[in-house]
C-alpha cells in the first residue's frame, strides 16, 4: 500500500511524501499524483521517498516520466531518500543514481525554512 501527502509551501514548492511500497500497482497513483502537481508549474517539484520500503520498475519508469515532464515544464526535481533505501538500490542497479538531483531531506530541498508557515497540505 502507498500513502501519498502533498505540501504546497509559500514559495510555491511542492513536496510530495511517498510512504509505503511503489510496486507496480501503486505507480500509477505516484505518477497521477506528481503530474497533477507539475500542471501546477511549482518553483521547485520535491518528491520524498525516504519511507518508501519497496522501490520496483515501476517505480523508476514514473521517475524518468516525471525527470523528462519536469525538464520540459523548467521545474526543478529534487528527490529525497534514505542511505541505503530501497530507492537507491533502484537507482544504482538501473544506473540512474547521477540522473536526479538528491537532497538530505525534504525539508532541505528547497530554500524555505523547514518551520515556515504552509498553504495547502493534503493527502491524495
Amino acid at each position: 500500500m502507498l500513502a501519498l501527502d502533498v505540501e504546497c509551501r509559500p514559495d510555491c514548492t511542492v513536496a510530495i511524501a511517498a510512504v509505503g511500497e511503489v510496486d507496480a500497482a501503486a505507480a500509477a497513483r505516484l505518477s497521477a499524483a506528481v503530474h497533477r502537481q507539475l500542471d501546477r508549474v511549482p518553483s521547485t517539484l520535491v518528491l520524498d521517498l525516504s519511507e518508501v520500503t519497496f522501490f520496483g520498475v515501476a517505480g523508476l519508469q514514473v521517475l524518468l516520466c516525471v525527470a523528462d515532464r519536469a525538464t520540459v515544464s523548467g521545474v526543478p526535481l529534487q528527490l529525497v531518500y534514505r542511505d541505503p533505501s530501497p530507492v537507491q538500490f533502484a537507482l544504482e542497479a538501473a544506473g540512474m543514481a547521477s540522473a536526479f538531483a538528491v537532497a538530505g531531506s525534504a525539508a532541505g530541498a528547497s530554500v524555505t525554512p523547514a518551520n515556515a508557515p504552509r498553504t495547502h497540505r493534503g493527502r491524495t
